[in-house]
């Protein structure tokens, strides 16, 4: 447990008992505090962050899993009804509470980790699945995860948090598991590899950005990879997106090209 160091207290809770829920951590001690402003919070899947000063706590209050921004709050497996359908009741410290089910929280963790790729901290979703199975001990419902969602946007993270995993010896997947992440897979083998190196390299061993691959191109390099992987083309977009990178409004222009490669030639 010393190496997962904790973030923050998540607490989901349904949408109109924000006000019930902020009373009462007022009421604890806890102020609201965040480097954003207060109207930003708005269409968050999240209230503002409060904040214990004397305990040094943070604790998020969400409404959703996900942003509905993010196209993965939509139908599908973090649907709000579907959620009350998945959570169980655990035992902490003697109280009752509700939890996501083991099913649901891997498949959170896997798609959260993808989407919010991080180069420094990104080792810290593959030690939260990897003891999340460990305690699961083999009674994880793949057939549930597998059926409730399709989309490339569900799948792909799963396929590429478990593939890593297992590749690496963390964990062992049974054969059948294996044979059903390769058939209803969303990426190819050949973004799997790239995205392994990309994890090997720059998240395990903690390789500093390089001239080419800085860390904006390494973050915009994954997220082409976790979206357009099964593109039999996924090289030829890989690299042009190398080179026009998708979110710079002036990549097309000469100016804009010019500078990049004076800024390359001075980190050479």
């Amino acid at each position: 447990a010393h190496f997962r160091p904790m973030g923050d207290i998540d607490l989901l809770i349904p949408a109109d008992k924000g006000s019930t829920i902020t009373e009462l951590l007022f009421d604890l001690g806890y102020v609201n505090r965040a480097p954003e402003p207060a109207e930003s919070f708005e269409t968050h899947h999240h209230l503002m962050p409060f904040y214990h000063d004397q305990k040094g706590v943070c604790v998020e209050v969400h409404t959703g899993l996900f942003p509905k921004r993010s196209g993965l709050a939509g139908p599908g497996p973090f649907d709000p009804q579907l959620i009350q359908s998945r959570l169980r009741t655990i035992d902490f410290r003697g109280q009752p509470i509700k939890a996501l089910t083991l099913e649901l929280q891997l498949r959170h963790t896997a798609c959260h980790w993808a989407e919010e790729f991080r180069r420094i901290g990104g080792i810290l979703g593959l030690l939260d699945a990897s003891l999340l199975l460990k305690k699961a001990n083999g009674t994880i419902d793949w057939d549930w995860i597998f059926r409730t969602s399709t989309l490339a946007a569900h799948v792909a993270p799963l396929q590429l948090l478990l593939g890593y995993l297992d590749k690496t010896g963390v964990i062992s997947l049974d054969l059948e598991t294996s044979r059903t992440l390769r058939r209803r897979g969303k990426l190819c083998p050949t973004a799997l590899k790239l995205q392994y190196a990309i994890l090997d390299q720059r998240v395990l061993l903690g390789k500093a950005p390089g001239a080419i691959m800085s860390d904006a191109n390494l973050l915009s390099s994954w997220k082409l990879l976790l979206h357009a992987g099964q593109s039999p083309t996924v090289l030829a977009k890989l690299a042009w997106n190398l080179v026009f990178p998708a979110d710079a409004e002036n990549r097309y222009k000469l100016e804009y090209q010019l500078g990049r490669l004076r800024n390359l030639k001075s980190r050479l």
